[in-house]
């Protein structure tokens, strides 16, 4: 069962809005028909009766829509009529039949695949999570979500352990709000699994002892927070996307022996300058390439900027004889850092730079 409330269109594209949400690029005028009671109901539907494939595609749900502007544009008398009503005293009032607040993200026992893209409702889950709540779940994608403030991230990690989801394989989070913990003890099935702009995950522990690909991007509090701290153990590990690292005093991972491939390392060729504040920004990076010592496929995303007082911390970065393909993309300040990338191709005593 497939519900999309989204245009299909080559040209739709995402733009960014803020610091988590993305939007369609192009006005999608029945967002304020979408309801969070419909919405809630579209899933309660699907918890009941969907077998197989379940695809919820929303673009934003009207509460939210009601208070973003659109691209380049104010919102039309007419969006905005239908989003709301007025009161006597000429203020918007919600709906009459708007009783729902927040939506309850499905458990269904029978859905093998499902993708979930709510447009930023904010979505309970389930404090009775049974085991096999999901136990024929093979594949599941949320995404464009906020999870409520009420413990929700910790159930959400329970939801999607071994107890209630013993048979996902591919696990994806993608743009989803108010997960500050994520707590994944994953059955031995699960083999990808792919967290993206969490803007607001700060602890992470993952055991997942079946894990072949692990992306971990954009999570912007994660490697600055001082409360932040990473822990994963997949000790079959072969791909390793790291784009949100924390500093190695607060990262555990078991699994970097199996490493075969690292992708977008985020590497920078000067850092600290002194005071207080001084701190090594290649300091994960370089932990990360000491512990995954066989790494074959490395690539890189190197900032180069030098400015006085900086010091060189590509001098860091270990020999990596077992390297064979090297790729390097560059963000360069003036001619002065061009060479910064050949002392990283250096390490790399068998590497190739495509």
């Amino acid at each position: 069962m497939e519900i999309s409330l989204v245009y299909s269109s080559e040209h739709n594209c995402l733009c960014i809005y803020g610091v988590v949400r993305s939007y369609y690029f192009h006005d999608h005028r029945h967002e304020a028909d979408i309801t969070l009671s419909r919405v809630d109901g579209w899933l309660r539907f699907a918890e009941r009766h969907v077998k197989g494939s379940f695809i919820l595609e929303l673009p934003l749900v009207a509460p939210v829509a009601a208070r973003t502007p659109r691209r380049g544009e104010a919102r039309s008398q007419a969006a905005d009529t239908a989003a709301t009503s007025v009161t006597d005293d000429g203020e918007a009032a919600a709906p009459a039949d708007e009783e729902v607040v927040v939506v309850e993200l499905p458990r269904s026992t029978r859905a093998e695949t499902m993708s979930l893209t709510l447009g930023y409702a904010t979505a309970s889950v389930p404090a009775a999570a049974v085991a096999g709540a999901f136990r024929a779940l093979t594949e599941l994608t949320l995404q464009h979500a906020i999870i409520d403030d009420d413990g929700g991230d910790l159930r959400l990690g329970h939801l999607l352990s071994s107890p209630c989801c013993p048979r996902l394989r591919r696990l994806s989070l993608r743009h989803v709000g108010g997960v500050a913990t994520l707590r994944l003890d994953a059955a031995a099935a699960l083999e990808e699994l792919r967290l993206v702009h969490l803007p607001d995950l700060r602890w992470l522990d993952v055991d997942a002892p079946g894990l072949r690909l692990l992306r971990v991007g954009d999570c912007s509090r994660l490697p600055y927070s001082d409360s932040s701290a990473m822990v994963i153990s997949a000790p079959r590990l072969e791909v390793f996307s790291c784009e949100s690292l924390v500093d190695p005093e607060r990262l555990e991972f078991d699994g970097g022996a199996a490493v075969r491939r690292i992708k977008k390392l985020r590497l920078m060729s000067f850092g600290g300058g002194g005071g207080d504040d001084q701190y090594d920004a290649n300091a994960a990076a370089v932990w990360l390439l000491k512990n995954c010592n066989a790494v074959v496929h490395l690539g890189v995303k190197l900032d180069i900027y030098v400015d006085e007082g900086h010091e060189d911390t590509i001098k860091d970065v270990p020999q990596l004889p077992s390297v064979t393909s090297l790729t390097i993309k560059a963000a360069l300040s003036p001619a002065r850092g061009l060479g910064r990338p050949n002392d990283i191709i250096e390490e790399s005593k068998s590497g190739r730079y495509p």
